[in-house]
This record gives C-alpha cells, sequence and structure tokens, in this order.
C-alpha cells in the first residue's frame, strides 16, 4: 500500500521511483511468487519422501 501511495504522488514532498502501472511493483511480486512455490514445491518433495519412509517402516 505504501508503493502504491509513494507512487502515484498522494505524497507531495516524494517525488515517484515507480509511475503507474507500477512495472517495478510487478517485478517485485513476481519474484516473490516464484520463490514461494519453489519453497512450496520443496517442502511438498520433502514431505513426500519422509511420508515414504514411515510406509517402509511401519511395514517392517
Amino acid at each position: 500500500m505504501s508503493w502504491i501511495t509513494w507512487n502515484t504522488s498522494l505524497l507531495l514532498d516524494v517525488k515517484p521511483f515507480d509511475r503507474y502501472p507500477f512495472a517495478g511493483l510487478e517485478m517485485v511480486v513476481s519474484v516473490f511468487d516464484v520463490i514461494l512455490s519453489v519453497s512450496v514445491l520443496m517442502s511438498q518433495r520433502r514431505q513426500n519422501r519422509l511420508e515414504k519412509l514411515r510406509q517402509q517402516v511401519e511395514l517392517r
């Protein structure tokens, strides 16, 4: 919210650094999405491996 307020010139003494349509904000959010997606996939893979190990231990 502060990013948009800063860059829409709602604050009179502040010079905008990312004008509408906020390409910089879009890039930051996209990078965050990629990092979040990768971390979720890695976590799911790890949980899947642990579940397989638990199943193997229960079978013995």
